[in-house]
């Protein structure tokens, strides 16, 4: 029984800990005064249907890179992110301060659930910056 009852608790633990998500997206706006990152997630659902919009806030050490993407080797229609070159200054740097109206398309990983959900890391995808070459 002690070892049921063990396994059982060691189970919910890393269950508990695993919580996290990625989302593909276009990051519209960064508010570094409270933290909070506003998204458009790539569209996934029916024909027509318009994108949803998020705001989630960010870690306070959240981690900013330069995405890189390939294709997975195993499997053609997917796509695997890779983080490159960390971008010095996170969200405080000329990429998330100069926006432009079209948005910056990034991989965002976040941790927690519902109202404990936040932003850890962000990959800044390429060849899809700003609008006006920014």
């Amino acid at each position: 029984m002690k070892k049921f009852v063990f396994a059982t608790f060691a189970t919910v633990a890393m269950v508990g800990c695993v919580l996290s998500a990625e989302y593909t997206a276009t990051l519209k706006m960064v508010n570094t005064k409270d933290g909070k990152v506003s998204l458009v997630l790539e569209k996934k659902g029916k024909k027509g249907e318009d994108p949803k919009s998020i705001t989630l806030p960010a870690a306070a050490d959240v981690k900013v890179f330069k995405g890189e993407v390939m294709k997975d080797p195993d499997n053609a229609k997917k796509n695997i992110f890779k983080a490159g070159d960390e971008i010095k200054g996170g969200f405080k740097d000329e990429t998330f301060t100069k926006i432009g109206d079209k948005g910056i398309q990034v991989r965002v990983f976040t941790d927690g659930e519902g109202d404990k959900e936040q932003v850890t890391k962000v990959l800044v995808l390429p060849g899809k910056k700003a609008a006006g070459g920014q």
